[in-house]
C-alpha cells in the first residue's frame, strides 16, 4: 500500500474535478489531492479495509485539501504519503505532526 502510494504524483490542476480510479492509471498516477485520495480509498478497499475521503480546511485562506483515511482514524493517505496515526482526534494529531498545521476545521466529504 505504502509503494502504490509513493508513485503517486501531485500536480495542480486548474478545474477541479475528481478523476476515476481508470483514468488514474492511464495518466501514470498523476493528479491532486482529490485524485490522490481515490487511489487511496480503492487500494485499500482492495485489501479489505474500507476508508473514506476528508477535507481539511483554512478558513484564513479560503482552501482546503483532500485526504483518504480508513474508518478508524489509525492511516491517512495524503498524495503520495501513507501516516500511521493513533485514532483519536485526528486534525490535532495532523498539527501535532506539523503536517498541514494551518488547516482548522475537517470533514467527511
Amino acid at each position: 500500500m505504502r509503494e502504490l502510494q509513493s508513485n503517486f504524483k501531485t500536480c495542480y490542476e486548474e478545474r477541479n474535478w475528481q478523476s476515476d480510479i481508470l483514468t488514474l492509471f492511464y495518466y501514470d498516477l498523476w493528479g491532486d489531492c482529490e485524485d490522490a485520495s481515490v487511489l487511496g480509498i480503492w487500494a485499500l478497499g482492495n485489501i479489505g479495509i474500507p476508508a473514506k475521503e476528508m477535507y481539511l480546511y483554512d478558513k484564513e485562506s479560503n482552501s482546503y485539501h483532500s485526504i483518504c483515511v480508513i474508518y478508524d482514524n489509525k492511516i491517512m493517505i495524503s498524495n503520495n504519503l501513507l501516516l500511521e496515526l493513533n485514532g483519536k482526534d485526528l486534525l490535532k494529531e495532523i498539527k501535532l505532526l506539523n503536517f498541514y498545521s494551518g488547516y482548522d476545521k475537517i470533514e467527511e466529504k
